[in-house]
């Protein structure tokens, strides 16, 4: 396509030296010149930024003047400019929405995992210390025997060997000297026996790829790893950082850190069952302090989305198909109405296009002089009656341009008609010895039924004919003629006659043209009278 207007060489131009700038620069630094290829980065960024702009102006310029120019297209981008692109948006935000939601509602099933683990404990601490106060058992006897938490470690001390802080009972995620501890701590009232001392039973779980395990085991793919607040008093804001790569200590074969994983995500059950990325932050308590400000860990995984529906769904029991098929019809409801409301809007948009079309066509037709075109009218709208119009109209001038053409012929043979009764008109100058004759007629219209003539009777004498017919134009010119025609003729037959006796006369001397009597106006006029008569209205 060659570039024609200013603008479009420009934007050529500036192309063709982007190239070659950007050439250069890449042979110069496989020369290893990159010292004198540096400078010309600069340039090649601000030459093919402007580019990429002109290039964007002449490409939404050609789409105006050639893509937009016709009606068809233009109905169509103003119709996914006003159906198209909301419902887009609304499905861009149905999505976003919709992820956002289930990834806060994997989260809140992980976080109420934990937190019903954490009410687990603070019941089974509770248990323990009644055991362990009221019926005589050892903390590592109700540990050997813990089937829910293996792992679990009872501690009893009195409350000026525990944290100051620890004054209630306390059951959540403790941060003690870099671990996390699933921990719930149960205070006991005042020992009388003790100086009214109260103890305190304290039973902690590592927080480790085991136990993480246990919760992923219903969702997926966890992650767990340190995260550092930052709490700014005067401004309220927080800023959480993710910490990692800390030490981690090692305790028997388990290890304990700060960032570990467990469980694995299962396998999809459909192909709409996608991976669904989540994460959040657990609030933890620093266990020597009591402050939950600046402590947190960061919860990340992966679950399906069957396996959040179901869980989402477990406790609706029987209500949970009559949902899943509500949301189903619905959702295939909206689709037959977008898909009604896309085949009307396209039916409607061929109609208009089509009747523009036609238009668009038949003009062509007139435009090289074809009259006979008619647009095949389907519809009965306002464009039906613009096409109706349009059919009338070239009807219109097809009889137009056939009354002109006849229009012509006749006036070509009216014409023709003047050059004639101009011929019949007398030509020579007449008269006699003594007199010159001259006429000129000049009718009102093109022909007319005025009527003169010079009769030659001799030297010596003449005859003038004047004559005017009733009417005008043709009829009256043609009327003329026959006038004419019959005035010349009697005049021939009296030259005639007299000829023929100058030559056979039978009175024994000869006449001559010069001593012939003419015809009376009276006999000629009775004679032009009773011919009219014989052959006129």
């Amino acid at each position: 396509m060659v570039p024609r207007t200013r603008l479009a060489r420009f934007t050529l131009y500036l192309g063709g030296m982007y190239l070659v700038l950007a050439l250069l620069k890449g042979l110069l630094n496989l020369a290893g010149a990159t010292g004198a290829a540096a400078p010309m980065s600069g340039w090649t960024r601000f030459l093919g930024f402007v580019f990429s702009v002109l290039c964007i102006f002449l490409a939404l310029r050609w789409f105006r003047n050639h893509v937009m120019w016709s009606v068809r297209n233009r109905l169509i981008v103003t119709y996914l400019f006003i159906g198209g692109v909301p419902v887009l948006l609304a499905g861009a935000l149905a999505i976003g929405s919709g992820y956002l939601v289930l990834e806060q509602l994997a989260t809140y099933l992980t976080v109420s995992e934990i937190r019903a683990q954490e009410q687990r404990l603070a019941a089974a601490n509770v248990a323990a210390a009644e055991k362990i106060f009221n019926r005589g058992s050892s903390p590592e006897q109700i540990m050997a025997n813990d089937p829910v938490f293996p792992g679990r470690s009872i501690l009893v001390l009195p409350s000026r060997l525990a944290p100051q802080w620890l004054t209630t009972d306390f059951a959540g995620l403790a941060n003690d000297r870099g671990h996390l501890y699933l921990r719930a701590a149960h205070v006991l009232p005042p020992d009388t026996k003790s100086g009214g001392e109260r103890r305190i039973v304290i039973s902690s779980v590592p927080f480790d790829q085991k136990f993480l395990a246990k919760v992923a085991a219903q969702i997926g793919s966890l992650t767990i790893s340190e995260a550092d607040i930052q709490v700014s008093n005067s401004g309220g804001s927080i800023r959480v950082t993710e910490q990692r790569g800390r030490a981690e200590n090692t305790v028997g074969d388990q290890s304990r850190g700060i960032s570990f994983s467990a469980g694995s995500v299962p396998q999809a059950r459909a192909a709409w069952d996608r991976e669904l990325d989540f994460g959040g932050l657990i609030q933890t308590t620093e266990w020597t302090t009591g402050s939950t400000l600046g402590q947190g860990a960061f919860l990340t995984g992966a679950a399906r989305l069957s396996t959040i529906y179901a869980e989402f769904t477990a406790s609706m029991g029987i209500w949970t198909g009559v949902i899943g098929t509500a949301l189903l019809v619905t959702a295939i409801a909206f689709a037959v109405v977008v898909l009604i409301a896309l085949l009307i809007g396209a039916r409607l948009t061929r109609t208009i296009t089509y009747s523009v079309a036609s238009l668009y066509k038949a003009t062509q037709h007139v435009n090289r002089g074809d009259f006979n075109h008619r647009i095949h009218v389907r519809e009965h709208d306002q464009l039906a009656a613009l096409q109706t119009a349009f059919n009338s109209m070239t009807e219109s001038l097809q009889r137009l341009i056939i009354e002109q053409k006849e229009k012509e012929r006749l006036q070509s043979e009216l014409e023709i008609a003047h050059e004639v009764q101009a011929q019949l008109f007398p030509r020579d100058i007449a008269g006699t010895k003594t007199l010159e004759v001259h006429g000129i007629c000049r009718p009102a219209r093109i022909v007319s039924g005025d009527y003169y003539d010079f009769l030659s009777y001799g030297p010596d004498q003449m005859g003038l004919a004047v004559g005017d017919i009733s009417g005008k134009g043709i009829s009256a010119a043609l009327l003329m003629a026959t006038i004419h025609s019959a005035v010349r003729a009697y005049e021939q037959e009296a030259l005639v006659s007299v000829d023929a006796a100058s030559a056979y006369g039978t009175t024994g001397r000869r006449t001559t043209r010069a001593q012939m009597t003419p015809p009376s106006p009276a006999q000629m006029l009775w004679l032009l009278n009773r011919h009219l008569f014989q052959t006129t209205q």
